[in-house]
């Protein structure tokens, strides 16, 4: 299966996280979701936020129509949690790189990391 690891616009506001994560909550209390909704942390160029990650047709279907418009890049995810990452851009779809399993030193260490608290992973861009 193929998941998707995002983050949403303005995860930072308040309101803007409870109103998504309640728009979630009540998908998946419909059955209307593949999965749950997994919270993950980490930084995106230098900056802290929170991330999800869905199954790739939960996330075209539920989430990218409203609430990743402003992000540069979402990650797609393999069965394997193999990572690649794709930009996206006024241009389509193009992979940027790959993300790698690491330590938690070199991860908090970099620009830019995902950590995955079910798993106890951490990630980084390389």
């Amino acid at each position: 299966m193929v998941y998707v690891l995002f983050s949403i616009d303005d995860v930072a506001d308040t309101h803007t996280l409870a109103k998504f994560l309640r728009h979630m909550d009540g998908l998946s209390a419909r059955g209307m979701l593949d999965t749950p909704l997994q919270l993950l942390h980490g930084m995106w160029k230098g900056r802290l936020e929170q991330s999800f990650i869905l199954t790739k047709r939960d996330f075209y279907y539920r989430v990218a129509p409203n609430w990743v418009v402003g992000q540069e890049a979402v990650f797609q995810v393999s069965g394997e949690w193999h990572m690649s990452v794709t930009q996206v851009d006024s241009d389509g779809k193009k992979e940027v790189g790959r993300m790698y399993q690491t330590t938690a030193k070199e991860a908090l260490n970099s620009d830019g990391f995902t950590y995955c608290p079910i798993r106890d992973i951490y990630w980084v861009l390389k």
